[in-house]
């Protein structure tokens, strides 16, 4: 099935946004670990990108906070990949995750 584009996104600052199109992201963390997340929506005019915590757990990836609230994502299938957030400017980011292809499965012109 088809979906429909654009899709309005809404919570992200004050506008709504669109997402363009939906694929595969293959991310590499700091080690050089890669690890491809599924079902990825493309939404050119966001400045960073954004990680759902859903879609993630739905991708195999773990989720764990620390005591000074860093968030962890990592795979506990054998791939080693793992990455830590940072704290920039109010925001919480990884800084050591790195998107090193990106595979289109649907989008609109």
């Amino acid at each position: 099935m088809m979906t429909s584009y654009p899709i309005p996104i809404y919570g992200i600052g004050d506008n709504m946004q669109y997402a363009y199109g939906k694929g595969i992201v293959t991310v590499q963390d700091i080690h050089g670990n890669n690890y491809e997340i599924h079902d990825v929506w493309w939404v050119p005019n966001l400045r960073d990108s954004i990680i759902s915590k859903a879609r993630s757990k739905c991708a195999g990836l773990n989720t764990r906070m620390d005591e000074h609230e860093n968030i962890y994502l990592y795979e506990l299938d054998g791939s080693n990949f793992a990455i830590t957030s940072t704290e920039v400017d109010n925001m919480t980011m990884f800084m050591d995750l790195c998107a090193v292809q990106v595979t289109s499965i649907e989008r609109s012109c």
